[in-house]
């Protein structure tokens, strides 16, 4: 994919040094009109590499399952994510245990979230304890 993006690289080089000699020398409509022709034909063949590969990362993505278990190689059960959208790096100071601030009226999720890591202008972002949802059956007893 990535040699799909030479030739009209090389272009875009060529053609910005041809149209910055043609502005030094005083010919700037004829520089326009060059730069007008360009972005029908290269620039348009470079928008159309970026489609293609955008389109060919958009394909191979796949969900992955990331698997949870109690000794580390039996799987106990899977969470699956299809979309990462961000990765947000959290402080200690910005965690909030969940027994008390907004998590704290919702006893039952003290079973499987620790608490919440918040910080301005950013998500919040749940933390949950794998070691307190690997045992499903004494979760689902708690819920009860």
């Amino acid at each position: 994919m990535l040699t799909a993006f030479e030739e009209p690289h090389i272009a875009i080089h060529a053609l910005a040094n041809e149209l910055l000699l043609l502005t030094e020398s005083g010919k700037q409509a004829e520089a326009l009109d060059i730069l007008e022709r360009a972005r029908h034909t290269t620039l348009q063949r470079l928008l159309a590499v970026f489609a293609r590969v955008r389109e060919q990362i958009k394909s191979s993505m796949r969900q992955v399952l990331l698997f949870v278990t109690d000794d580390g190689r039996s799987p106990r059960y899977a969470l699956m994510l299809d979309d990462v959208n961000d990765v947000i790096n959290y402080s200690a100071s910005d965690f909030q245990p969940s027994n008390n601030g907004p998590l704290s009226i919702m006893p039952i999720i003290e079973a499987v979230i620790d608490g919440v890591y918040t910080k301005n202008n950013q998500q919040d972002c749940l933390f949950f304890n794998t070691d307190k949802i690997s045992d499903i059956d004494a979760l689902m007893a708690k819920g009860n």
